[in-house]
């Protein structure tokens, strides 16, 4: 890869009641915008209404990750995820390069965003007409780069954690969809500065 030395893009990441987005619900949407290489503002994040979702943790196997952000979910105010949506559309609408889209492991995080989104007619319809013309069709894995790289024997695991402390990044809040969010921006950055 080439060293991107200024990218814009967003960082979006999610947290979940688990990996199976037939199964699991979707509870927190984190997302911090970038422009030229420039954080902008602070990373925001939202608690995703679902009804469902506290009966559903319930019955199944629960880890400190998850037992965690369920916490924060009970203690949050809710709403769709259609208004999370139009926040990021606004946020990055206000960027004068249109923004790639950047996570850390792309298919999981967009698996639970398309599914919600086809649950909420709005938020599809929003999605398909509106909210894809602010972003570039590129997208940034930083999941997906460490890989290629561990693969080559220059990164010692692919895991957002593992992937931090290589690179001196510290996580105020982890495991929490804004404080991830904001890590993968500096995750994102570094690699990029490096030419990964």
């Amino acid at each position: 890869m080439n060293v991107i030395p200024n990218p814009t893009f967003i960082a979006i990441d999610t947290a979940t009641t688990g990996l199976d987005p037939a199964r699991d619900y979707l509870l927190e949407v984190g997302w911090q915008l970038v422009v030229e290489g420039k954080l902008r503002g602070d990373p925001e994040s939202a608690f995703i209404h679902q009804g469902q979702a506290e009966a559903y943790y319930a019955t199944v196997p629960h880890n400190y990750a998850t037992d965690a952000t369920l916490v924060r979910w009970r203690a949050g105010e809710h709403v769709r995820l259609f208004e999370v949506m139009k926040r990021i559309y606004v946020t990055t609408a206000a960027s004068p390069i249109r923004p790639a889209l950047c996570f850390h492991n792309a298919p999981f995080d967009m698996s639970f965003l398309t599914t919600q989104t086809m649950l909420e007619a709005e938020s599809a319809a929003f999605f398909f007409e509106e909210a894809r013309g602010p972003f570039s069709r590129r997208m940034i894995d930083t999941q997906a780069i460490a890989l290629y790289h561990h693969l080559r024997g220059n990164c010692e695991s692919c895991a957002l954690g593992k992937l931090c402390a290589h690179f001196d990044i510290m996580n105020e809040a982890p495991h929490t969809a804004g404080g991830d969010a904001r890590v993968t921006v500096q995750l994102a950055l570094a690699m990029l500065r490096e030419g990964l």
